[in-house]
């Protein structure tokens, strides 16, 4: 779950709410003795995000109640795997758009080849994640940005993606295993792997996940009621919900790159590919 990759919390309350360093001007130098110092100046501004809910209920007869270990199994299986599936498209892909999260995809900085345009032969799909690595290395730190170190952990790809690039091989039909990737495949140059049938197949998400905040105010919780005519007809409801919010400081965005693989592809390659 992409939940399980960011940076976890809790909050009690209906609003996330933390303060951003904007329009940073001036930084740190080195300066000689009886020189004035330099001055750092940036504004403060306050940002909020709202918790949203994830429901999900069914139907079940009275009788089924009596039975703990089925309505154990239907509860996991039927209730609480969709609620945390839909939690977790939210947090890797939901638009801003109240009630759904503001997604990591959603806020993620576009592939850019940067001074890898038009510079790399025989491109492929390894080559644009090894940039897009690149890519966040360099938009690290820094004394005026007021970014952090940034250290890319994870790789999202759609399993058709996942399976594509493994069975990518050579003109003589060997296997493709670029040096900068694990024996198994599931390392590129230190970021792993993650298959998610959220993302788009021919994207790819690349990023430091410490830098995406996902704070929980409810986890799964299970409620058992009567609803409409559910007594009359020996019927309960069990529903299940959990709230959470995601939320990327503006300082962090560079941290996360998305980008589809043909239009980065046709960015990195030269005469030769």
């Amino acid at each position: 779950f992409i939940v399980q990759l960011c940076n976890l919390g809790r909050t009690a309350k209906r609003y996330i709410q933390w303060v951003e360093v904007a329009n940073p001007d001036g930084g740190a130098s080195t300066t000689s003795e009886g020189s004035a110092k330099t001055q750092q100046d940036f504004d403060l501004v306050e940002k909020s995000a709202t918790v949203q809910k994830m429901t999900s209920y069914v139907k079940a007869s009275k009788e089924s109640l009596d039975d703990i270990p089925y309505m154990e199994s239907l509860i996991r299986s039927q209730l609480m795997e969709l609620v945390i599936l839909k939690l977790d498209a939210q947090v890797l892909g939901g638009d801003g758009s109240a009630p759904n999260l503001n997604g990591i995809l959603t806020q993620a900085t576009t592939f850019s080849a940067g001074t890898f345009a038009n510079a790399v032969d025989y491109a492929n799909r390894f080559d644009v994640l090894r940039v897009a690595i690149n890519q966040i290395e360099i938009a690290s730190g820094g004394d005026t940005n007021f970014s952090a170190n940034f250290i890319p952990n994870y790789i999202v790809l759609n399993p058709s993606d996942v399976t594509s690039m493994e069975l990518t091989k050579t003109t003589q039909g060997v296997y493709l295993l670029p040096p900068f990737m694990s024996v198994d495949g599931n390392v590129i140059s230190g970021c792993r792997v993650i298959s998610n049938t959220g993302i788009t197949a021919g994207t790819f998400l690349v990023g430091d996940f410490s830098k995406a905040f996902v704070k929980m105010r409810e986890d799964a919780m299970i409620s058992v009621g009567y609803e409409n005519d559910d007594f009359t007809k020996n019927l309960v409801t069990i529903l299940c919900e959990t709230k959470a919010v995601v939320y990327i400081p503006i300082n962090y965005l560079k941290a996360f790159v998305t980008g589809s693989f043909s239009t980065a592809l046709a960015s990195l390659r030269n005469a030769l590919s």
